[in-house]
């Protein structure tokens, strides 16, 4: 089985420094449309999110309806692990929730908003866009 390449922005992603890295800072940083930060966070319709899914290939939403799923195959243990502890730290700065299984090459990762209401915000999909 041919192992899958990984993208321009996931090799830099992770032979950068996760905390002070340019990429990093691009996924925290609001892009895009220019909207308020209340704007950002406020509970998107069904409509919207199915729609922002179609541009956003291998991302689904998960079977509770809660978060956005999506499971990368990379080159190899070491290069998983690495990119766990990038996504770990860039959610983290960019106000989400993570929950990331690793099974060696195989990342399976699920990402939900902090926002109170608890459902999928335009952050949100814009963030799990920026991670490809």
């Amino acid at each position: 089985m041919e192992t899958p390449k990984n993208s321009d922005a996931e090799t830099e992603a992770l032979q950068a420094d996760a905390m002070g890295s340019d990429l990093t800072r691009k996924l925290i940083r609001p892009r895009g449309e220019k909207l308020s930060r209340r704007q950002r966070e406020e509970k998107l319709k069904a409509e919207r999110v199915q729609e922002k899914l179609l541009s956003m290939p291998g991302w689904r939403i998960s079977s509770d309806g809660k978060g956005l799923v999506k499971v990368r195959v990379l080159r190899d243990n070491r290069t998983a692990m690495a990119y766990t502890a990038y996504v770990n730290t860039a959610t983290e700065g960019a106000g989400h929730r993570a929950h990331i299984i690793l099974s060696g090459p195989r990342v399976f990762m699920t990402l939900e908003s902090r926002a109170r209401h608890g459902g999928f915000t335009e952050s949100l999909l814009d963030f799990a866009k920026d991670l490809g």
